[in-house]
C-alpha cells in the first residue's frame, strides 16, 4: 500500500488514524477526570507529534489497522501548522532508526535530500509505522492500566521516567552530531 500523505511539503492533507489506533488516540485525548477536565493530550496532532519518537525509543512499529470502522482525524490546517515539528521528527527517526540497515549517506539522503520525494517513500512508510507503534505504547503505558485519576497520573509519571531513561541510553548525541556534520558537508 502506497501512502501519499505529503507532496513536497510534509502532510499537505489530513491524517487519519484507523481502527484500534483511532480508539487509542481518542482515549489519549479524552478526559480522564470528569470533574477536572484533565487529558493526557489536548489534540490528536499532539499524539502524532510524540508517537513516532515513542515508537522509535521502544522499538515498536505497527501497520494501519482496519479491523473496525473507527476513525479519528487531524485536519489539514493543524498538519500544516505543525509541519516543522512533524518534519523534524521524520528526519530524526530516519537518522536514528537502528532497525533499518542503511549507510549514513542513505539515511541523510532520505531525511534531507529526498524529503517529500518518491525516493523517501519507504522511509515515510516506516515513519508512519513508528507513529502507530508509538500510539500503541502510549495507550498501553498510560491509559490501559488506569482505573482512577491517580492511576493516570502515576502511569504518566512512570512513563516519562521510562522515556527519559530510554532516551539517555539509546540516543547517542555524538552519532546525531556525526550525521548532521556529514549532511552539512554534502550540501
Amino acid at each position: 500500500m502506497r501512502l501519499t500523505l505529503w507532496e513536497g511539503n510534509m502532510f499537505k492533507k489530513e491524517y487519519t488514524f484507523n481502527g484500534s489506533h483511532a480508539e487509542k488516540v481518542k482515549a489519549l485525548v479524552s478526559k480522564f477526570a470528569d470533574y477536572s477536565g484533565s487529558t493526557i493530550f489536548q489534540r490528536n496532532v499532539d499524539v502524532l507529534l510524540i508517537a513516532p519518537i515513542v515508537g522509535l525509543l521502544f522499538g515498536r512499529t505497527s501497520t494501519i489497522d482496519r479491523s473496525n470502522s473507527q476513525t479519528t482525524k487531524i485536519f489539514v490546517e493543524q498538519m500544516i501548522k505543525e509541519d516543522l515539528g512533524i518534519r523534524f521528527n521524520f528526519q530524526l527517526v530516519t537518522l536514528l532508526d537502528k532497525q533499518v540497515d542503511y549507510s549514513n549517506v542513505q539515511r541523510i539522503d532520505a531525511a534531507f535530500r529526498f524529503l517529500g520525494k518518491d525516493e523517501s517513500q519507504d522511509q515515510f512508510t516506516r515513519y508512519n509505522e513508528y507513529i502507530l507503534g508509538g500510539v500503541d505504547v502510549l495507550y498501553e503505558k498510560i491509559i490501559e492500566p488506569a482505573k482512577t485519576e491517580k492511576d493516570y497520573l502515576a502511569n504518566l509519571y512512570d512513563f516519562l521516567d521510562d522515556i527519559n531513561d530510554r532516551y539517555n541510553d539509546d540516543i547517542e548525541n555524538d552519532r546525531v552530531n556525526e550525521l548532521l556534520a556529514l549532511a552539512r558537508s554534502q550540501n
